[in-house]
């Protein structure tokens, strides 16, 4: 019976240090994944964008909300994520900078249009459009930058072109704006598709559920481990009751 304890206690201890690997690993496949929708959203709108050849953009001007309501769920997951390690800068850097170009070269392509824009009176109607475009990914870009240690984007080439980003993005965007795109007729009044930003998820009572499920499992277990004379460890009620199985086997 005496030599439970210290194979519970090493088997407690690999668990959970499998665990916070798991946690870390997952954040950076988290902030990956945040990126890939970002870009493949950016992907969807600007196949729009090339469908485009005048008259009204009415659809252009919706699928570009839609692209900013992805981006703004992006943001929101991204101020969920757990901080990251200096390290996980390698893995998202190349990503992160892809977006950003892609995000720029469709708001280069959209004032690229202005022609066509000014003709039916639609130089407004895109410029303010664009505008919380660039909005949006620029606080996506910071939400992801702040899971980040301070600091650590200093001299990375990847996050120059992010920094840069912002400064072409808003070259695009002025090339919308009144006295450069000109509209030859007076403004349509098109129908407006309003940004309604999603709501972030409401965890908290998911939360609170799974922590009172697992309270009672992590009490039941920890009254079996003291049985067996060994100390009670504060894990995962995952671990816990594999290690409870594994000990009942034993005793």
């Amino acid at each position: 019976m005496k030599f439970i304890a210290p194979i519970l206690a090493f088997s407690l201890g690999v668990s959970a240090a499998a665990t916070s690997k798991l946690v870390a690993r997952d954040g950076v496949e988290d902030a990956l994944d945040l990126l890939k929708s970002v870009l493949a959203s950016a992907k969807d709108v600007e196949s729009v964008l090339l469908d485009y050849t005048g008259g009204p953009p009415v659809e252009l001007h919706g699928a570009t909300i839609d692209h900013i309501k992805d981006v703004r769920a992006a943001l929101f997951k991204a101020e969920d994520l757990p901080d990251l390690p200096a390290e996980a800068l390698t893995a998202i850097a190349p990503l992160t900078a892809l977006v950003s170009r892609t995000e720029v070269t469709f708001a280069q392509n959209v004032a690229g249009a202005r022609l066509l824009f000014g003709e039916g009176g639609n130089c407004e109607y895109m410029h303010e459009v664009v505008k919380r475009l660039q909005g949006a990914v620029q606080e996506f870009f910071e939400g992801l930058g702040d899971r980040l240690p301070k600091n650590a984007w200093v001299g990375n080439n990847n996050w120059h072109t992010v920094t840069e980003g912002n400064y072409l993005f808003s070259a695009a965007s002025d090339n919308l704006a009144e006295g450069v795109c000109i509209n030859i007729v007076n403004p349509q009044q098109l129908p407006d598709h309003p940004e309604e930003e999603p709501e972030p998820e409401d965890t908290e009572n998911k939360e609170n559920a799974d922590t009172s499920e697992s309270d009672g499992v992590a009490d039941g277990a920890e009254e079996v481990v003291a049985g067996a004379g060994l100390a009670a460890v504060p894990v995962s009620s995952g671990v816990v009751a594999l290690a409870v199985a594994f000990a009942a086997l034993l005793v």
